[in-house]
């Protein structure tokens, strides 16, 4: 009887979903808003019922990154081309290759400028675009975390995007626990190819326990029987996502914060 009821639910979650899918786009259209915003919302809005936002979480950023993005083609459409935008919460996560600091600048301005915007994360860098090699080698990263999490029985994919750039990996989403966090990273710092982990990762609020300060960069100790050669690093720049397992802290590096009004061409993240 309970699976029969379960069923049920989540067949009725589902025919919600692809009706507010239709009405959506009906509305987007026939109101003569921009048409990019059609675009993945259909997926998003779908993939929305087993996801810790809700439907309403991620038609707000899906409704966020769209804006943004035609706030950046309107400013500048190369702008639009060398910035990628990932939305949590109202979390706004930049990344990409920018050639100067006026262009850097402009990223951020333009992305507070978006109602509904709670932060902006400007992991942007100064320098040349990344070529084809280096553009397959961060979609070849991108592709094997995100797989290994799909077929992890304990890692709810869903609630995580993942962004590599030049071997760097950044995390963003909702963690569970501070166990499916901890698995997450691991599978990310051990992927072939990975230089450094950034977690930018929130706990569900019955999951937030004591971790490390705010800015610390820990890496968790061996594991027994693993070889630990090569792992890539990880900065936990959020202050829920911390490690389960603590080491000394006293060879750790300080993080500094960075403002978002100024180039962050010094920044620790680079």
């Amino acid at each position: 009887m309970d699976r029969r009821m379960k069923t049920m639910n989540t067949m009725r979650a589902l025919h919600v979903a692809v009706s507010w899918t239709a009405l959506t786009g009906y509305m987007i259209l026939s109101t003569g808003c921009e048409p990019v915003m059609v675009v993945g919302t259909g997926a998003a809005v779908t993939t929305s019922v087993a996801e810790e936002r809700g439907i309403r979480g991620v038609l707000n950023d899906s409704s966020i990154k769209t804006r943004i993005q035609v706030r950046y083609m309107e400013h500048n459409p190369a702008l639009s081309n060398a910035v990628d935008v990932v939305v949590r919460q109202g979390r706004v996560l930049l990344t990409g290759t920018l050639k100067d600091p006026k262009t850097q600048i402009d990223a951020v301005r333009l992305a507070w400028k978006v109602d509904g915007v709670q932060e902006v994360i400007d992991e942007t860098s100064i320098g040349n675009s990344n070529g084809f090699k280096a553009y397959a080698n961060d979609s070849w990263i991108t592709t094997q975390i995100k797989s290994k999490m799909l077929f992890d029985k304990n890692i709810q994919s869903l609630n995580y995007n993942i962004q590599s750039i030049r071997g760097t990996v950044y995390l963003m989403g909702i963690a569970q626990s501070q166990h499916e966090l901890d698995r997450v990273i691991d599978i990310a710092r051990r992927t072939s190819k990975v230089k450094r982990v950034v977690s930018y990762v929130t706990l569900k609020p019955q999951s937030i326990g004591s971790g490390a300060p705010k800015g610390r960069v820990v890496n968790p100790p061996a594991q027994k029987g693993v070889k630990e050669r090569g792992l890539a690093p990880v900065e936990y720049s959020t202050e829920d996502a911390a490690p389960a397992t603590q080491t000394s802290l006293s060879d750790t590096e300080i993080v500094d914060v960075e403002s978002l009004d100024e180039p962050n061409t010094d920044s620790a993240f680079q």
